[in-house]
């Protein structure tokens, strides 16, 4: 039997759907009015809509023949809460649907020194390499590579500022393999990141195409999510701190980094999807790395991580 293949929804099911869910959830909010029942203390209502699902869960393990009368009573209490806090819960379930088909699960496993811990977390879904070049450059040359990055007909996107915390540990080491696991904060944002090893092929072409896990953390969970990876074992080695002028060249991007205590350098990355790609981007990146007078002689192949850490002992 084949699977179904579901397309998206069309624009008059949504309007319906979101419709009929403000009219439950009016119908919901009056009736608990008119019963006397809680409309105020919203961390009792969040303990009441918990208490339901935990009953629901319970008739599900005991095989009880009512589990379908309680998950109603689950959905009475989410729409009752949605109507106390002011929520349009159908506009934001069909905006989590579309949400949703943009991301994938990942499940895998995390060995650390306390043993192996299975994880499944939600995730952007990603194109699965970004083939990406860098080269050292001179502070007194930037002004010239600026105004050739321009006269390419690249287009100036932002600038920005980062913070990476990189990590390894004493049961795999990252520095050796050349993997990468960082927290990193742009923007107001946190998003954790895990990437491959490096491989000699990629050595000898001064050229990276990794696969990225990212996994968005809200801001405000950053020293906890800093001490879950000390308390699995991940210890800081490195802290990189990066100022970086973002261009977009057709499907290429370029940035201008400066990175404290490493120097200035230019990237140039493009996302692709298969070894054909790749291939072309290899070719495409050096290319316009040339058209900017940069020398093939002033391409690294370590990451700003390593670079930094170099940069480190030597002082």
């Amino acid at each position: 039997m084949s699977k179904k293949k579901f397309s998206s929804i069309d624009q008059e099911t949504k309007n319906q759907f979101q419709a009929s869910s403000k009219k439950i959830q009016e119908i919901i909010f009056e009736n608990k009015k008119s019963k006397g029942f809680n409309i105020k203390n919203i961390p009792l209502e969040f303990c009441f809509t918990h208490g339901e699902l935990a009953e629901a869960f319970e008739a599900w393990r005991k095989k009880k023949n009512n589990l379908g009368e309680e998950l109603g009573d689950v959905a009475i209490y989410v729409f009752g809460l949605a109507s106390i806090l002011k929520i349009d819960l159908g506009e934001e379930i069909l905006k989590k649907i579309e949400k949703n088909k943009k991301r994938k699960i990942i499940f895998g496993k995390i060995k650390t020194i306390k043993g192996n811990y299975m994880y499944s977390s939600l995730v952007e879904k990603q194109l699965p390499e970004e083939v990406e070049i860098k080269a050292k450059v001179s502070f007194n040359g930037l002004k010239e590579i600026k105004r050739k990055i321009l006269a390419l007909g690249a287009k100036m996107i932002e600038k920005e500022e980062e913070e990476d915390i990189y990590y390894t540990s004493s049961h795999n080491d990252f520095i050796k393999s050349k993997e990468c696991l960082r927290i990193r904060e742009k923007g107001g944002e946190l998003e954790i990141t895990y990437k491959g090893p490096t491989t000699e092929k990629m050595k000898s072409v001064k050229q990276f195409w990794k696969s990225e896990i990212n996994i968005n953390v809200p801001i405000h969970q950053k020293k906890d999510t800093e001490e879950m990876l000390r308390n699995l074992g991940f210890k800081e080695i490195i802290r990189v701190f990066k100022k970086r002028e973002l261009f977009l060249f057709g499907e290429q991007k370029i940035f201008i980094d400066f990175v404290k205590k490493a120097g200035f350098f230019v990237e140039i990355e493009k996302k692709v999807s298969n070894k054909k790609e790749r291939k072309n981007a290899l070719r495409e990146n050096f290319k316009t790395l040339l058209n900017l007078g940069i020398k093939e002689s002033d391409v690294v192949n370590m990451p700003y991580r390593d670079l930094v850490i170099e940069a480190t002992k030597k002082k």
